[in-house]
């Protein structure tokens, strides 16, 4: 993201204008309730602090990092990355137009997808819908409980060791490389 731009400003205010040039990003304390929304014209965002954030990002918003809260995250048109931490976050990228990688923690999240593709990459417990795109989900930990009722063609690799997957959506190929892995409502 970077080397697409010769300057760069950091805001800590999510009411601040950002510049008409440059890379934007806004070093933002996370804030519940209502939540924050991040202007037109940001392209990065970085929520700090231990509280669970509500986040709206603008169209031009292509980078969001959430902190250590219960995140809410809703990205934007451009929204192609989101990274969030070890507590249970619902992510909302629907709206994206472009294809996206999210990066869950070891947390219970709930990832909602583009019709545009994305790579999911899952530490912990996830609900995945949405989608429609062709979508690549790495489930990665051990013991968890995984819904997938994203819609699309979905190829999904499990990497830990007995996780519970539920299959409501999508025509899904599987990779299993752990052990006692169960799988429910997979139509081969």
């Amino acid at each position: 993201l970077s080397a697409q731009f010769s300057s760069g400003t950091i805001f800590t205010n999510a009411s601040q204008n950002p510049s008409l040039t440059g890379l934007n990003t806004y070093n933002i304390p996370g804030v519940g309730g209502s939540g924050t929304t991040v202007k037109s014209g940001a392209q990065a965002v970085v929520l700090t602090g231990s509280t669970g954030a509500k986040l709206f990002a603008s169209s031009t918003v292509r980078v969001i990092t959430g902190n250590t809260g219960n995140d809410t995250i809703t990205g934007g048109a451009m929204t192609s990355a989101i990274v969030v931490g070890d507590a249970s976050n619902q992510i909302n990228n629907s709206a994206a137009t472009v294809t996206a990688k999210i990066t869950t923690g070891t947390g219970n999240d709930t990832v909602t997808l583009s019709s545009k593709g994305s790579t999911v990459t899952a530490l912990g417990a996830l609900t995945l819908g949405g989608g429609g795109g062709s979508n690549s989900i790495l489930l990665q930990g051990s013991s968890k409980n995984i819904s997938l009722g994203a819609a699309g063609s979905n190829a999904i690799t499990l990497s830990g060791n007995s996780d519970r997957v539920s299959v409501t959506a999508g025509s899904d190929t599987f990779s299993i490389s752990g052990k006692n892995e169960t799988v429910i409502g997979f139509n081969t």
